[in-house]
């Protein structure tokens, strides 16, 4: 989520991209990022027949290396991404609704339902529901688990920048070493996550 973050802010502050091309870059970038680490690390350790907790550390280690090259790259300080400014609300009954909130609801709902789609309805998503339930199974049916896996890595990390970016447009507008952090605690992205 974090590096997810970062790829938006170079996207929209350092090389001024509109939002419409910055945040699916950001998205497409995490993906990539994702499906890296699945072929550099996860994957490797899965084919060695690494336990659970092998890949927790694995994935502790490599948060902490992650969270110093982004320190590393963009520096210390807090980054803001409000990219929205203060504007006045549609009239909605009584109440009065921001711009950033209705694309919040668009964004969403238009995630939500392609991520439905593509699990329930595909090729793609029948054999990713067939690995999550039994690898091996999977395997001996003629599924290509490792290349369902890595587009799970990819798939998954994409998503989870988008959930962010979309966090962070609703409520939390900042960039930081810590960023994945917040977003994670923050209830809506629970909400979300457990959505998707």
């Amino acid at each position: 989520i974090t590096w997810g973050a970062y790829f938006a802010y170079a996207g929209l502050v350092l090389l001024e991209l509109p939002a419409w091309v910055a945040v699916p870059a950001a998205v497409v970038a995490a993906g990539i990022l994702g499906a890296g680490l699945e072929l550099g690390i996860f994957g490797p350790l899965r084919r060695r027949g690494a336990s659970g907790l092998l890949l927790l550390v694995a994935s502790l280690g490599l948060y902490a290396v992650l969270q110093n090259a982004a320190a590393l790259a963009f520096g210390e300080a807090i980054k803001t991404l409000d990219q929205w400014g203060a504007r006045e609300g549609y009239a909605l009954f009584d109440a009065r609704v921001a711009p950033a909130q209705v694309w919040v609801v668009l964004a969403c709902v238009a995630a939500f339902a392609t991520i439905y789609v593509l699990i329930r309805f595909t090729g793609f998503g029948r054999s990713f529901r067939a690995v999550a339930n039994d690898p091996a199974l999977a395997t001996a049916c003629g599924i290509n688990t490792p290349r369902v896996l890595l587009a799970a890595f990819a798939l998954g990390s994409a998503t989870a920048v988008l959930v962010a970016h979309i966090a962070a447009i609703a409520f939390i507008p900042r960039v930081g070493r810590f960023a994945g952090v917040l977003a994670a605690l923050h209830p809506p992205f629970f909400v979300a996550e457990a959505a998707l």
